[in-house]
C-alpha cells in the first residue's frame, strides 16, 4: 500500500507576531546588541592577538570563546532581523539544517571550551608552579582543536540524522531559528533515533565538560579558603570570577531549556530563554571580560592612547563618528518632541506623570542643542575654537539642564511614591499647582546654581594654555587651565551643588525605599507586578543619570584619563537624552498606545 507524501522543502519561521511597533522595536533592539556583539568581541580578539600582555592561556582561550560567539551570533541574528522585519520568513530545508548543524556545532565547542578554561583557572589557582609546564602551547592549541571536532562531529551526526527525517504536515516552525525540539514536533517520521543519538553524544558531551568544571572549582574554592589572608584570596578568586559568571549563565540557559526544561514551559517563554543564549549571551562574554579584567581594561586604554593622536588626524574617523553623533542627534530631537507633543495634544496622557515626562523631554532638547551642534563643528574641522562668553554660555546652559534633571527626577520619584503608597490621595497631593511649582523651583534651583558658579568662574585668569582638551566646556578642564586660585569656585560647588545633589538623591532613595514595601506588601504577584511597572521606566532614566553624574564628577576614578572622561561625558550629553524617550516608549502602554492611535489618525486622512 503506497502513501502520498507532501515532502516539505522550506520552512515557516515565526518568529515573534504581533503589532508592526513591537517587531519595529525588537528589530532596533536586536540590531544594536547584534553590532556590540560584533565589535565588543573583535575588540577582544584584536587585543588578544596584538598585546604582549595578553599573550597567555587564558586569555588565547578567551579569543577563542569570542571567536565561536561571533559564529553563534552571525548564524542566528540577521535570519532573525530578517523574520521580524517581514513579520515571519521562508527558509529552504537546507538552508534549515544548515543553520541547526552550525548552532549545535558553536554551543558544542563552546560547551567543552568552558570546561578547558577551568581547568586552566584550577592549574592557575591549584598548582601554580607546574602552571608553565601544564598549559603548554601544544596542549592549549590541541584542546582547542578536539573542541571543534567534538563539536563539529556531534553536530554533523544529529544533523545527517534529523535530514533523513519525513515532514509531511505543516511547516510552520513557531520559534525563532531552526532548533531540534521544534523541527522534532513537525516531523511525521518516528523520532526515535535522534533521540538515541542525543542521548547517545549529547548526554555525554555535556555531563563530562560539567563534572570537569565543578571539579574543577571544588579544588578551587577548597585552594582559596586555605589562603589566610584575605587580600590573598580575594586575588585568588579574581582570576577566575569572570569566567564562573559567564559558565553560570551559559549553563542555566542550556539546562533550562535542553535539559530540565518545565512542563509548563510555554512556546514564548522557549523564545524569550533561546534568546538569551543565542542573542545576548555573546555579547554579556565581552562586557563581562572587559568590565571584570584589569588586564583587557589596561590593554583597551593602551590601544586608546596609541590611537588617540591619530583621532586628530584620522578624517574616516571623524567622518564616521560626525555621522554617528548626527544620526543620534536628530533621533533625540524627534523623540523628545514626539513625547511633547504627544502629552499635549493625547487627553490620556494629561497626568502629572506624562507631565514631568514632557518636561524632562525639553530638558534633554535642551542639553542636546547646546552640546552636540558645536561637537559636530569639532569633528568636521579638527578641532574648533570657542570665544570666552560662547564657553561660558554653554557651560551655563549644560549645568542648568543638568541641575534640573537632577531635581526634576527626584520629583518624579515623588509622584511615583504618591501614586503607589498613597493612591487614594494622589488626586489631592498631585494637584496642577503643585506640579507647576515644583517644575518652576527645579528649573529656578537650576539656573541659580548655574549662574553663580558661571559667574564666579568667569572672574578666573586664564593666563596660560588656551587648548581644553574635551569635548564642551566643563567646569573642570576649565579650572584646570586657569591660573587664578579656584578655591573660591570649588566652595561655591561644594555650598550649592553637593546639597542640591544629596537632597534629590535622598528624595529618590527614600521614595523608592517606600515604593519598594508598599510593593512587597501586596499579596497578588500581578498585583505587585503591575504597581513596579508604573515606576520601572523611570528607575532605569534615574540609574542611568546618577551613574554617569557620580562617576564623573563625586567619585571619578584616581586613575581615569582623559579619554575615559570623554566617552562618560558623551553618555550623559549625547546618549542619555537619546535613550530617555526610548525607555518611555518601550516600556510604557499608554505612550505605545498614544503612538498607534496618532499613528491610524494619520493615516486615515492620508487614506481619504
Amino acid at each position: 500500500m503506497q502513501t502520498n507524501l507532501t515532502v516539505v522543502t522550506k520552512f515557516l519561521l515565526l518568529g515573534f507576531q504581533g503589532r508592526q511597533l513591537l517587531r519595529n522595536l525588537l528589530f532596533l533592539l536586536f540590531l544594536v546588541v547584534f553590532v556590540a556583539t560584533l565589535c565588543g568581541n573583535l575588540l577582544i580578539i584584536i587585543l588578544v592577538s596584538t598585546t604582549k600582555n595578553l599573550h597567555t592561556t587564558m586569555y588565547f582561550f578567551i579569543s577563542q570563546l569570542s571567536i565561536s560567539d561571533i559564529l553563534l551570533s552571525t548564524n542566528i541574528v540577521p535570519n532573525l532581523l530578517h523574520i521580524l522585519l517581514n513579520n515571519g520568513g521562508t527558509v529552504s530545508f537546507i538552508g534549515c539544517m544548515t543553520q541547526f548543524y552550525f548552532f549545535v556545532c558553536t554551543e558544542g565547542f563552546e560547551c567543552l571550551l568552558l570546561a578547558v578554561m577551568s581547568y586552566d583557572r584550577y592549574v592557575a589557582i591549584c598548582n601554580p608552579l607546574r602552571y608553565s609546564s601544564i598549559m603548554t602551547n601544544r596542549f592549549c592549541v590541541t584542546s582547542i582543536i578536539i573542541s571543534w571536532l567534538m563539536g563539529n562531529l556531534i553536530s554533523f551526526i544529529i544533523t545527517i540524522t534529523s535530514s533523513k527525517l519525513n515532514f509531511c504536515g505543516s511547516n510552520i516552525i513557531d520559534h525563532l531559528f531552526c532548533d531540534l525540539v521544534p523541527l522534532l514536533e513537525l516531523s511525521c517520521s518516528d523520532t526515535f533515533s535522534v533521540h538515541l543519538e542525543i542521548f547517545a553524544l549529547g548526554v555525554p558531551s555535556l555531563m563530562v565538560p560539567t563534572s570537569i568544571i565543578v571539579m574543577s572549582y571544588t579544588y578551587i574554592v577548597i585552594s582559596v579558603l586555605r589562603i589566610p589572608s584575605s587580600t590573598g584570596r580575594q586575588k585568588a578568586f579574581s582570576t577566575c570570577s569572570s569566567h564562573l559568571i559567564v559558565v553560570s549563565i551559559f549553563y542555566w540557559t542550556i539546562f533550562s531549556v535542553y535539559v530540565f526544561p518545565k512542563r509548563e514551559q510555554t512556546w514564548v517563554s522557549s523564545k524569550i530563554l533561546s534568546l538569551l543564549y543565542t542573542v545576548f549571551t555573546p555579547i554579556i562574554n565581552p562586557i563581562i571580560y572587559s568590565l571584570r579584567n584589569k588586564d583587557i581594561k589596561k590593554a583597551v586604554q593602551q590601544t586608546l592612547h596609541k590611537h588617540i593622536s591619530r583621532f586628530q588626524s584620522s578624517q574616516l574617523l571623524r567622518n564616521l563618528l560626525f555621522l554617528l553623533f548626527l544620526v543620534v542627534f536628530v533621533a533625540t530631537i524627534c523623540g523628545n518632541l514626539m513625547i511633547i507633543i504627544l502629552v499635549s495634544t493625547t487627553k490620556n496622557l494629561h497626568t502629572p506623570m506624562y507631565f514631568f515626562i514632557s518636561q524632562l523631554s525639553i530638558s534633554d532638547i535642551l542639553l542636546s542643542t547646546n552640546i552636540v551642534p558645536n561637537l559636530l563643528h569639532i569633528l568636521l574641522n579638527n578641532g574648533g575654537t570657542i570665544s570666552f562668553i560662547g564657553c561660558m554660555t554653554q557651560f551655563y546652559f549644560f549645568d542648568c539642564t543638568d541641575g534640573s534633571e537632577c531635581f526634576l527626577l527626584a520629583v518624579m520619584s515623588y509622584d511615583r511614591y504618591v501614586a503607589i503608597c498613597n493612591p487614594l490621595r494622589y488626586s489631592s497631593v498631585m494637584t496642577n499647582r503643585f506640579c507647576v511649582t515644583s517644575i518652576i523651583i527645579s528649573w529656578l534651583m537650576g539656573n541659580v546654581i548655574s549662574f553663580t558658579v558661571t559667574i564666579t568662574s568667569s572672574k578666573l585668569n586664564f593666563c596660560g594654555s588656551n587648548i581644553i582638551d574635551h569635548l564642551f566646556c566643563d567646569l573642570v578642564p576649565l579650572l584646570e587651565l586657569s591660573c587664578s586660585d579656584t578655591l573660591s569656585v570649588h566652595l561655591q560647588i561644594f555650598l550649592l551643588g553637593a546639597p542640591s545633589l544629596m537632597v534629590a538623591t535622598s528624595i529618590i532613595v527614600v521614595s523608592y525605599i517606600y515604593i519598594v514595601i508598599s510593593v512587597l506588601k501586596i499579596l497578588s504577584s500581578a498585583g505587585r507586578q503591575k504597581a513596579f511597572s508604573t515606576c520601572s521606566s523611570h528607575l532605569i532614566v534615574v540609574s542611568i543619570f546618577y551613574w554617569t553624574i557620580f562617576s564623573v564628577y563625586v567619585f571619578p576614578k584616581r586613575e581615569k584619563t582623559w579619554i575615559s572622561s570623554k566617552i562618560l561625558s558623551l553618555l550623559y550629553t549625547v546618549f542619555t537624552p537619546f535613550i530617555n524617550p526610548i525607555i518611555y516608549s518601550l516600556r510604557n502602554k499608554d505612550i505605545k498606545k498614544a503612538v498607534q492611535q496618532t499613528f491610524h489618525k494619520h493615516t486615515s486622512r492620508n487614506k481619504h
